[in-house]
């Protein structure tokens, strides 16, 4: 059970990150690319707690992830990737669109 929920998780998040790439290359639509690379931070975060068969959360968003994940294994994710995770759970979408974002 946990090795096919982790597994689940882990190819969604990997055929996101593809489409997120392809949407990049194609510079067709940043805030869809945003929108792609959040929901795969959330399924590899979803896909870690799932391997360390930890209790699933209420809360989906990133910052809830990480909280959780932190507090429930000895797993400690570096101050300056925290911040760089956290800024994905504000980008704003509409309809499951992100919203154009200018982002450096």
């Amino acid at each position: 059970m946990k090795e096919r929920l982790f597994q689940e998780y882990y190819t969604k998040a990997l055929s996101e990150l593809g489409e997120a790439k392809t949407t990049i290359q194609k510079n067709t639509d940043e805030g869809l690319a945003f929108y792609l690379l959040q929901k795969t931070v959330e399924n590899l975060l979803n896909a870690l707690i799932s391997f360390y068969e930890i209790p699933e959360p209420e809360e989906k968003y990133i910052d809830f992830l990480i909280e959780h994940i932190e507090k429930q294994t000895t797993i400690k994710f570096p101050q300056t990737l925290r911040e760089e995770l956290f800024e994905l759970s504000f980008i704003p979408y509409e309809g499951g669109c992100a919203s154009s974002t200018v982002y450096e």
